[in-house]
């Protein structure tokens, strides 16, 4: 039994290793130099850090905040930006940049951030008890109140 496990092991990694996802995008290194190519998407996870290749068959390379200003990747712009609050990790991190405007508009992880003079976190969404319509039971269920978003 376990030489069957290791062999189907040994033959997934190589396909799971192939198979990551890479769009064409670009990165903006320190000093606006800007390189085109792919970079690995990740949709719905927080974005630790950048994995970019300038072709298919070039080898990967793993930017960190630190080392790059931006990167965009399927019309999506992430800019590094520093966080200095008590409830995230201090640091340079990746957000997604939502809108350009005299406040801008950021994300990171679920959490939503205005920028004008200073970085500003908006509270998350409280959970609020509802009931269905036309439920007699009594029964509530919980629900992301989203009248701030």
């Amino acid at each position: 039994m376990r030489p069957k496990i290791l062999v189907f092991i040994t033959l997934l990694l190589p396909v799971l290793a192939v198979s990551q996802d890479f769009r064409e995008g670009y990165i903006v290194k320190p000093g606006n130099d800007t390189l085109r190519g792919l970079i690995s998407y990740r949709s719905g996870r927080s974005i630790l850090n950048c994995e970019f290749r300038s072709d298919k068959k070039s080898d990967v390379q793993v930017f960190t905040p630190d080392e790059l200003v931006s990167f965009e990747i399927d019309l999506s712009l992430y800019e590094t930006i520093m966080l200095d609050t008590d409830s995230l990790p201090k640091g340079n991190v990746f957000m997604n940049v939502l809108a350009r405007g005299e406040v801008d508009l950021y994300r990171y992880r679920r959490i939503f951030f205005l920028y004008r003079d200073s970085l500003i976190g908006l509270p998350e969404p409280l959970l609020v008890a509802v009931r269905r319509p036309g439920d007699n039971s009594g029964a509530q269920y919980k629900k992301k109140d989203s009248r701030f978003v």
